[in-house]
């Protein structure tokens, strides 16, 4: 094997590492910002009560502690992947997954499906 080869080789697998780590970062963010969305609506939930009573919820409180975990990780993510990943390819895939991931965790978890009058209407936009 020639030294021009083994270059070749050696450039390959970083290019595949890179890759990876692109998407297991990305994997990581979007799940949190779907995750984010959630802990959202929980204390969210409670701010009809006021004030008094929202801060006195349990729900409330574990939705902010939640909600600060789940953005400290995904911002964490964010520079990570930009830093160690190829941000050509980590920041397109990121924008993506986390409106996927976000949409379909709206749709199942909180039965947002239940609402969309047109499916059609729904889907243009990401055409």
């Amino acid at each position: 094997v020639d030294d021009g080869e083994a270059a070749a080789v050696a450039r390959a697998r970083a290019r595949r590492e890179r890759l990876l780590l692109a998407a297991a970062v990305t994997n990581v963010c979007s799940a949190s910002s779907a995750f984010m969305d959630l802990s959202t609506k929980a204390w969210g939930s409670t701010v009809s009560l006021g004030l008094g009573p929202m801060i006195q919820q349990p729900i409330f409180w574990g939705g902010v502690v939640s909600n600060l975990f789940f953005l400290t990780s995904m911002r964490t993510g964010m520079i990570f992947g930009c830093a160690k990943a190829d941000v050509m390819v980590f920041v397109p895939m990121n924008t993506v997954a986390n409106i996927v991931y976000s949409a379909v965790t709206g749709m199942v978890v909180l039965e947002e499906w239940l609402e969309v009058t047109s499916w059609l209407r729904l889907a243009a936009p990401c055409i």
